[in-house]
């Protein structure tokens, strides 16, 4: 007889892979496109720092959704 599919894990797991796609949603949307929308920038330089600050964020999403790609 094969096994009963459990229900309760399979959902435990599921809420726990999104819960780290959401932290990753939230960094994307909070510390990336909210924080930065408004930015003016009033030099090169500015527009530079700002670039070089969002590609950072972004790298650091990148990470974070390489290693959800990985455990799963």
């Amino acid at each position: 007889m094969a096994d009963e599919f459990d229900t309760t894990r399979a959902m435990r797991e599921q809420r726990a892979l999104l819960e780290r796609v959401q932290t990753v949603r939230n960094l994307l949307t909070h510390d990336i496109i909210d924080y930065n929308w408004e930015k003016q920038p009033r030099s090169e330089a500015d527009a530079e720092r700002i670039r070089t600050d969002i590609r950072k964020w972004l790298r650091d999403a990148h990470e974070r959704i390489d290693s959800i790609l990985r455990d799963l």
